[in-house]
């Protein structure tokens, strides 16, 4: 197998362990800080404009914002597919740099730690 196609495949198994692991990698790809941040301008903008009654909706609207209305994980992956091949090597490329392998072995044990796995998707966000 020539370096392309290593890296076409390694791609392939990559995409599907997005498919495959959704439910738990879309933990950590809504961030919990993005959430709590839009949450708390939602108070600010809710306070000044409405008084407190203002800050607890803008609080509300803000969460609801934060966790529905973000980037669903389909339009992330779809992002990623519509990706120019060389934006995609590039991923892989990064990808096995954070693994510290080009291994698709390797790849799915580091997907197993729950502990890496908001790495692995603060790797992959950088490229959509």
């Amino acid at each position: 197998m020539d370096r392309c196609d290593e890296y076409v495949e390694y791609y392939k198994h990559l995409m599907l362990i997005l498919r495959l692991k959704q439910k738990e990698l879309l933990k950590d790809y809504v961030c919990q800080d993005t959430i709590m941040m839009l949450a708390i301008v939602g108070v600010v903008i809710g306070g000044v404009l409405g008084g407190p009654g203002g800050a607890v909706v803008g609080a509300i609207i803000g969460y609801i914002y934060g966790r529905y209305v973000h980037y669903s994980y389909s339009e992330l992956q779809k992002k990623i597919r519509n990706q120019t091949n060389s934006k995609k090597k590039e991923l892989v490329h990064a990808v096995q740099a954070l693994v510290g392998s080009n291994s698709k072995e390797e790849l799915d044990l580091y997907v197993e730690a729950k502990s890496q796995q908001k790495q692995l998707m603060d790797c992959i966000i950088t490229f959509t």
